[in-house]
């Protein structure tokens, strides 16, 4: 979940953001999943 953010910690200040470009990537790919097995696709 840290990838898909921006942030600076210091004494005074901490700020955040939403890294786009990273987030963009992912929701790309979502809904996509492999599966493999050595079973016989009338099994699975």
């Amino acid at each position: 979940m840290a990838k898909h953010f921006e942030y600076v910690i210091e004494d005074d200040r901490f700020e955040y953001a939403r890294n786009v470009e990273i987030r963009a990537q992912y929701l790309e790919l979502d809904g996509f999943y492999m599966l493999c097995t050595d079973q016989p696709v009338k099994q699975i």
